[in-house]
């Protein structure tokens, strides 16, 4: 997507995470499954490494692993949020009291998952975390302009040449949650609870129509499209891959 720095904005960039976990295994295996979706992340096992880290990258978001031995998590969470008011949190704990999962949210966590957990789980709660805060700031985004169409959020038009398409309601949803995506893969059901709020087999057979809606307004243009990754979900292409 092409961006102007009054009017436009772009989705390219991937979020970027810091995992903060004493368990290299783990946080191993948590970089390379978010990576699968495009989540740029570093892992760091200690507080000094993960400050360190925070002062020269810009990250969306914070997994922390909370570890039973220590109250390390609780204060990277703090300092974290005085270096980056907006940063995310997550922590994740093991058969963790009510009174540490309180200390975690007034530590300024956005959501505490236990273990064990899914990995989709995982995936999904931090999602609808950035979902929640990216909002705040594509609110402020008239214009996507991608290959040669101009998506104008305010009308709910988009453009291509002269040739202009006013947008139904869930057109305009499905449209804008793609360019707010593009260029990352969407899992299917985050989709559905997204636009549709839930996962339901009818809401499934809708989102495959408007799929198909969509796929047809971007087809003026062959260098955008819509692709289906089998049993993963969608990507707006909007830039060759490579």
């Amino acid at each position: 997507m092409e961006t102007s720095a009054d009017t436009f904005s772009t989705a390219n960039n991937p979020c970027k995470l810091l995992i903060f976990n004493q368990d290299s295994n783990l946080g191993r295996m948590l970089k390379e499954y978010l990576e699968h979706d495009n989540y740029e992340s570093n892992i760091c096992h200690n507080i000094d490494q993960a400050y360190k880290l925070c002062r020269i990258t810009d990250y969306t978001a914070c997994i922390i692993d909370l570890q039973t031995t220590n109250n390390d998590g609780f204060k990277l969470a703090i300092g974290l949020k005085t270096l980056n008011s907006e940063i995310s949190i997550i922590f994740i704990g093991k058969y963790s009291t009510k009174e540490e999962i309180v200390e975690a949210y007034h530590s300024g966590a956005d959501d505490f998952v236990r273990k064990p957990f899914s990995l989709d789980e995982l995936k999904a709660r931090l999602y609808a975390i950035l979902r929640r805060t990216q909002d705040l700031k594509v609110k402020k985004i008239r214009y996507y302009k991608f290959g040669q169409f101009l998506f104008d959020t305010q009308k709910q038009i988009l453009s291509i040449g002269k040739k202009q398409t006013k947008l139904t309601t869930k057109e305009f949803e499905m449209l804008l949650f793609f360019c707010q995506n593009a260029n990352r893969l969407i899992d299917r059901n985050h989709i559905l609870k997204i636009i549709w709020k839930n996962d339901s087999y009818f809401n499934a057979r809708s989102m495959d129509v408007y799929i198909t809606k969509i796929r047809r307004l971007l087809a003026d243009d062959p260098t955008i499209s819509i692709v289906n990754i089998h049993g993963k979900g969608y990507k707006l292409i909007t830039q060759p891959e490579g």
